[in-house]
């Protein structure tokens, strides 16, 4: 069987340009649309996701080689608009792991969004109340996905669910460490949303160092992150005490 025409549809070399990724781009792109046609979500759902999944981690690939910071939002959205179709398709009760990875895979999207509008306010300092919203909206977006990855693995009582392997325990972590960072990122000049917003930023710092200091091995491979939390668990209470001072002045 001849294969060279297969073959130099798609190049097995590494790409080093967005030109180069674009091409595998367009030939991913088809076959997943040709899978979409085949597996249908009300007969196939979980085949269904994972074509979808296909689709939102591409954009993810494409957008690390997109030079323009707004087209790589651009990307990071679309990527979030596939995992969220799932999270509105599927039913936790009977999807619950596809829900989680959707769930997290949506907040580091939304995530990848907050840091390229932080930079972009940072390098203009001319941003308009507007703005300002689309990035905060950006950062509570990137929360409530990170919470409800956390509550799919939090009991009634707020402990962590029994019997979680090594990989879970480390998402977990990496969760709340996500959203010790954005509730810190969230600009406000109101300063008693500063004072929640920077509560509930010590709060998963701290629930992050504390279960660190429980999970040895998931840990192992978090230690940079372990250095951030430490420092951030010591440096918020004065902030803290800093912003209840001006409340009562």
């Amino acid at each position: 069987m001849q294969l060279d025409a297969y073959e130099k549809r798609i190049t097995c070399d590494y790409c080093l340009t967005f030109d180069d990724a674009k091409e595998v781009y367009h030939f991913v792109t088809k076959w997943l649309d040709t899978a979409k046609e085949h597996y249908k979500p009300d007969t196939d759902a979980t085949e269904y996701a994972k074509i979808i999944k296909d689709f939102a981690e591409l954009y993810q690939h494409i957008a690390f080689f997109e030079e323009d910071p707004v087209n790589q939002a651009k990307m990071q959205k679309r990527r979030a608009k596939y995992y969220e179709e799932l999270i509105e398709l599927l039913n936790p009760v009977f999807y619950m792991s596809i829900c989680r990875e959707c769930w997290y895979g949506a907040g580091l999207a939304y995530s990848a969004i907050l840091d390229i509008k932080l930079d972009l306010f940072k390098a203009n300092r001319t941003a308009n109340p507007q703005e300002l919203s689309k990035i905060n909206q950006t950062c509570q977006q990137a929360i409530k996905n990170f919470k409800s990855y956390i509550e799919s693995y939090t009991d009634k009582d707020g402990t962590w669910k029994p019997n979680m392997d090594v990989e879970e325990q480390r998402t977990m972590l990496y969760a709340h460490f996500h959203l010790g960072r954005l509730h810190y990122k969230i600009i406000t000049p109101d300063p008693n949303l500063q004072l929640d917003n920077l509560s509930n930023s010590l709060k998963y710092y701290k629930t992050f160092t504390d279960e660190c200091a429980k999970l040895e091995e998931p840990a192992k491979a978090l230690q940079a992150e372990v250095g951030v939390c430490r420092e951030m668990v010591n440096l918020l209470p004065m902030k803290i005490a800093t912003v209840k001072k001006r409340l009562t002045k």
